[in-house]
């Protein structure tokens, strides 16, 4: 025996309720959970000065040094003082070989006292009408010369001595005994220490036009890790070195520095502080999330602790800040670690 027929219609309504009975004894899902909050750590905006670090890298040398030589040249016979050993004004620092100058003494006093006898003669045959005017003359001239080379035997016998000028500290010995020096040829060089130790160091255009002469600095040696020195800006050159277009400063620094070793070229950081040019948000370097020439963003808080991502426009860099010339205000919380795992809007955590 047949089935009963069912209309199509009918079979697609019974279908349709069907599901829908199923639907209304179901369970609704649940909506999708907010992932944990990224911890990022914020700071508070806030106005400071616009007044960026300047700073160099230089040398510790010495205000001001010379270079010794003898004004005669000759053969060394001693050089007294070693580098870093200290001498006293006076004291006989380098000699030469005395045995030539006194020859050539000798030989100047015998040709003044021969240029005497000559002009004696010369005198007493022109009082007798014996001689013209012109032997007479030259007598005279020849005793002249005869003089003027007894005082430069003199002369060169006294500076075979070399003796210091002042009180200092010998930093290079430029020759030993045995060899030849020229006139002029340094032998030492030595520091007078009279205007204490300078750092010279050299700027770019742009920093030296904000350095002024008296301007306090901080000077920090390598070779002293830890050590602050504090000196002053003495000098300002006028005109860049040739070679590198770097304008040289010198920081002096007191002689008595307590600490200041003796040692000279040790390397130097100089740090100036010039004066403020006005006031701006000084924001870390780490809080741009961009920066293109002067304009950057950061992520700024709003009160439920989403970040607000925002553009700013940058006014003066320091070596680990900004100062910003527009775009957050002093007060408003901004996003200075943890941006790795921000997502704009998205509620992070705040750690202390």
């Amino acid at each position: 025996m047949s089935p009963p027929f069912v209309p199509t219609r009918v079979a697609s309504l019974a279908l349709g309720l069907a599901a829908a009975a199923c639907s209304a004894g179901a369970t609704p899902a649940a909506p999708a959970a907010e992932p944990p909050a990224p911890i990022v750590r914020v700071a508070v905006a806030e106005s400071a000065p616009i007044s960026p670090a300047i700073r160099a890298t230089g040398r510790l040398v010495d205000a001001e040094s010379r270079e010794l030589g003898f004004p005669v040249g000759g053969r060394l016979t001693s050089v007294a003082f070693r580098e870093g050993e200290r001498v006293r004004r006076g004291q006989v620092l380098a000699r030469l070989d005395a045995e030539p100058f006194d020859a050539q003494s000798a030989q100047a006093d015998a040709a003044l006292a021969k240029a005497r006898r000559d002009q004696q003669r010369a005198t007493a045959l022109f009082g007798q009408g014996a001689v013209p005017q012109a032997p007479l003359d030259d007598a005279g001239t020849g005793l002249a010369v005869a003089e003027a080379g007894v005082r430069l035997a003199r002369f060169q016998r006294t500076h075979t001595v070399l003796v210091a000028p002042d009180d200092g500290v010998v930093l290079r010995r430029l020759s030993d005994p045995g060899e030849v020096t020229g006139p002029g040829q340094p032998v030492l060089s030595l520091s007078t220490g009279r205007r204490g130790r300078v750092v010279r160091a050299a700027l770019v255009d742009r920093d030296v036009v904000r350095v002024t002469r008296g301007l306090a600095a901080e000077v920090r040696l390598d070779a002293l890790p830890g050590e602050v020195f504090t000196g002053t800006v003495e000098t300002l050159a006028a005109v860049p070195q040739p070679l590198t277009g770097l304008f040289e400063i010198e920081v002096s620094l007191p002689a008595d520095a307590p600490g200041l070793p003796m040692q000279r070229g040790l390397v130097a950081r100089v740090s100036l502080t010039p004066a403020a040019r006005g006031a701006g948000v000084r924001v870390p370097l780490s809080a741009l999330v961009t920066a293109d020439a002067d304009r950057g963003a950061l992520f700024v808080l709003d009160a439920e602790d989403r970040p607000r991502r925002r553009d700013v426009r940058l006014d003066t860099l320091d070596r680990d800040a900004v100062w910003l010339a527009e775009g957050v205000r002093a007060g408003e919380r901004f996003i200075v670690a943890g941006l790795e795992r921000v997502v704009e809007g998205q509620r992070v955590a705040v750690t202390p």
